[in-house]
């Protein structure tokens, strides 16, 4: 056989492999939707913005061998809380001999119970859209969700209090905002914590000719709300995504597809910047919580780039050095993976459980799970130098599970970021809404068939 022969045999392995990768959908340890019922005074219209996040609370009825798992869910300036029903023993990775036999659950029955229960506000932030919403329960301050709304404001909920507690208010967006120029006049805020809880960094769109993008970072220990620093960001109309690396330095992405750098306590120009126009424009970031020099980025063209910090440091160092040649001064990715059919990367979630599981999200409301382990082994074995190229084979083996919901999720207008809500202690647990309020929660099976029985492959979280 020639070497011809050889590569277009292969070319053809890795083509049905990718195609029996499609076919995962079908295959899933649990599945269920569920659409609330809300009272006559709620706007349940498909433009109105939704967001998801889950709590980190959860109760069990062994009786009736079910797990709730509480969902806060914002839609307008209403947050609700809806409890999702999933059979006891989703929560393990595998069932382990030596457990207690688990009941059959009843999650139909219970299901049901909560789908005719009329949900009433948990939370409202009125006069607002909710954007976004980060859980926190933090005892320290007494509070359990802060929500961002479309103008950058920002409110602090307490359990049993139905207005905010605290508020950061900014001023209503003047109807001839530069913004409105954005794609399907998606709101372009964000706001993330740190890593101690202590801080806030919230982001503000240009509205104005003459203003600014601006980062805000603001106290959430001391004075609640109260902005300790604002920081310029001129030549841009919007930033779209705010992380912090750790209590002191954080980054954006925005809408010049740059990822900028900055100190907490810093001047008013970025420590570092990442530019890379190649596959697209970068559109959202994300940083690994178990590594904490490894980020990733997510391009137009559907581009997922995993990157070290470090490599970017150099090259700000190594640019600030006019002996040194800028040709060989270019940040290269440890490697990429890609979206089907090129679909522009929205959102990025690395796990909180193991340091090889992220979970991306497509443009049109797509899930991708991704577990880069056999790319890793990869860079392991052969040295530091591996630069990026993997297989076909080896990026079709690293997406784990594809998500379409079918048609579903391209129903509306909604913008699809903060709809995908990922579980922080419950591996692999996912739950989406759709622009009519349809909620839906699932968990993936990505073992291997064997005798008809589904085995999985790691033990109990």
């Amino acid at each position: 056989m020639s070497t011809l022969d050889i590569a277009e045999d292969n070319k053809i392995k890795n083509e049905e492999f990718k195609i029996w990768k499609k076919s995962i959908p079908s295959l899933y340890q649990h599945i269920s939707s569920l659409k609330p019922i809300f009272g006559p005074e709620v706007d349940e219209s498909p433009s109105t913005l939704r967001s998801l996040v889950f709590t980190n609370d959860s109760s069990c009825d062994k009786s009736k061998g079910v797990l709730s798992v509480p969902l806060l869910y914002s839609q307008g300036s209403e947050i609700f809380e809806v409890d999702c029903i999933v059979p006891l023993g989703l929560h393990y990775k595998k069932i382990e001999s030596n457990l207690e036999p688990l009941e059959q659950p009843d999650y139909t029955t219970e299901s049901q119970k909560v789908e005719q229960t009329v949900l009433t506000p948990k939370w409202e932030f009125s006069g607002e859209t909710i954007v976004k919403m980060i859980y926190v329960d933090n005892s320290e301050i007494n509070v359990k969700v802060i929500a961002l709304s479309t103008n950058g404001s920002l409110a602090w909920f307490r359990e049993g209090v139905k207005l905010p507690v605290y508020t950061m208010m900014e001023s209503p967006a003047p109807l001839n905002t530069a913004s409105s120029g954005n794609q399907n006049d998606k709101p372009c805020v964000d706001f993330a914590i740190s890593n101690d809880s202590k801080t806030l960094a919230v982001t503000k769109e240009k509205n104005l000719d003459g203003e600014n993008a601006t980062i805000k970072l603001v106290d959430n220990s001391g004075k609640i709300g109260e902005v300790l620093r604002t920081i310029p960001v001129p030549g841009i109309k919007n930033i779209q995504e705010i992380k912090f690396l750790n209590n002191q330095i954080l980054a954006t992405c925005s809408d010049d597809g740059i990822i900028r750098f900055w100190g907490n306590e810093t001047g008013k120009e970025p420590l570092w910047t990442l530019s890379d126009s190649l596959d697209g424009k970068m559109c959202c970031f994300a940083v690994s919580p178990f590594v904490d020099t490894l980020f990733m980025t997510g391009t137009s063209g559907g581009a997922l780039k995993v990157w070290d910090i470090r490599a970017v440091i150099a090259s700000a160092d190594a640019g600030a050095d006019s002996n040194i040649n800028q040709e060989h001064n270019k940040v290269n990715e440890l490697f990429k993976v890609h979206h089907f059919y090129s679909e522009q990367v929205s959102k990025i979630q690395f796990s909180a459980l193991s340091p090889t599981e992220v979970v991306t999200v497509g443009g049109l409301g797509n899930v991708y799970h991704w577990n880069f382990e056999p790319v890793f082994a990869i860079y392991n074995e052969i040295n530091e130098d591996f630069q990026g190229i993997i297989s076909d084979e080896v990026e079709a083996e690293s997406m784990a599970f594809y998500h379409t919901g079918g048609c579903r999720r391209e129903i509306g207008e909604n913008n699809k970021v903060n709809t995908v809500a990922y579980h922080r202690y419950i591996e692999d647990l996912v739950a989406t809404v759709d622009s009519d309020g349809l909620i839906t929660l699932y968990k993936p099976f990505t073992g291997k068939v064997s005798d008809g029985k589904r085995q999985l492959e790691t033990a109990k979280n």
